[in-house]
């Protein structure tokens, strides 16, 4: 096992960080965790805990965990919080992949006395994220189980979450998803690593194969340079961005700001996740002409609904039959005709009716068009 530059230690029972040592009390009796049997470690003089001097190394697996090693490059953005017996780990993904950082915000890492917001040193290079994005991934597969040999199977009493933003903060079974699971309602608008099959890749675009019906496209905003997407059509990827959805294409997009926040991913990793999964190219062109169809039928029908609205208003309403055996001049409703739209318009003025119904002989005097012609001679 190679050397481990470990933050964390076992105290009694209480788990403790490299920051809270105090030698006067710690020294000698703190131990790794996770290793059976158990291994003494002691203050390296460094920032961090190391295997006690000949008593041998550890054989948890804890140094594949690069969360927990002081010397790992993504140490800026996670926080170890430890209290009794139990750990949390917070990567913090948002602080990761934020183009400019509120200096104004000041975060400031208890835990590590050279991280600060405010600070150039809180600031990552483009090699230096794709190296950490690369070991996140790497994190969130094994932890998902996608892999045989799990080294956070082993790690009890060690929980990691992920902050997606100031307000979010969730734990590995929600922050990961198939491109099949993409919920309108649970995940729109947030951040999420997603899984998906590469169908094409089209300048700062990848189309995904649409799974189960669920339709996804990445997308690069803000891009300086010609992105560096190393993927090929066919091959599984995990991307981390934000999730939007398009009702007129119906489709989900990630929204991304870095190329390096795709990266390929093996099959044979993925490949539960998507057993009960149907591909299918995602036919824009197609969908485009069936929803600008729908949407046609639908003005249609509402068209209809509209002009019969109207003219059960003009039978009922705008010339009610009225019993007058006086034949005295009445306030009536009159109906101007709309040229543009072709429509009725209802406007109430205070007219003499030409319209009425004799009560001995109830017959109309005279029809419908004439009294519209009458209406409008008179003005």
């Amino acid at each position: 096992m190679d050397k481990i530059n470990l933050l964390i230690a076992m105290y009694k029972n209480e788990m403790i960080h490299y920051s809270e040592y105090n030698r006067s009390i710690h020294h000698g009796k703190i131990v790794c965790p996770w290793c059976e049997p158990r291994l003494r470690v002691t203050d390296s003089g460094k920032g961090y805990f190391m295997a006690w001097k000949n008593e041998g190394r550890h054989n948890c697996g804890i140094g594949q965990i690069r969360y927990v090693d002081a010397n790992w490059k993504g140490r800026k953005i996670v926080e170890i919080i430890t209290e009794n017996s139990q750990g949390e780990v917070i990567i913090d993904m948002n602080l990761l992949f934020r183009d400019e950082l509120d200096k104004s915000h000041n975060r400031t890492n208890p835990y590590d006395a050279d991280f600060d917001v405010s600070s150039e040193k809180a600031y990552y290079t483009y090699e230096e994220k794709k190296e950490i994005f690369r070991d996140i991934v790497r994190s969130v597969v094994q932890m998902k189980n996608f892999i045989e040999q799990n080294p956070y199977e082993k790690i009890k009493n060690l929980k990691f979450s992920f902050r997606m933003d100031e307000n979010e903060k969730l734990n590995i079974n929600e922050v990961v998803l198939a491109s099949s699971e993409l919920n309108y309602q649970r995940h729109c608008n947030k951040k999420r690593f997603v899984i998906c099959k590469v169908e094409s890749i089209k300048k700062v675009y990848i189309n995904a194969y649409s799974a189960n019906d669920v339709a996804l496209t990445i997308q690069l905003h803000d891009c300086k340079e010609e992105p560096k997407f190393k993927v090929k059509r066919g091959e599984y990827i995990i991307a981390f961005g934000k999730i939007i959805y398009s009702p007129k294409q119906q489709k989900y997009f990630l929204n991304i700001t870095n190329d390096i926040q795709v990266k390929k991913i093996k099959e044979k990793a993925v490949e539960k996740w998507f057993e009960d999964v149907t591909f299918a190219k995602h036919n824009f062109r197609k969908r485009e002409i069936e929803i600008k169809e729908e949407q046609t039928e639908a003005k249609e029908i509402a068209n209809e609904e509209e002009k019969k609205k109207i003219n059960d208003i003009i039978g009922e309403e705008i010339y009610p039959k009225i019993e007058c055996p006086e034949k005295e001049q009445l306030d009536e409703i009159i109906v101007k005709q709309d040229i543009t739209s072709g429509y009725a318009k209802n406007i109430l003025e205070n007219h003499h009716s030409t319209q009425y119904i004799d009560k001995n002989n109830n017959k109309e005097k005279d029809s419908f068009f004439t009294r519209i012609f009458n209406i409008f001679k008179r003005k």
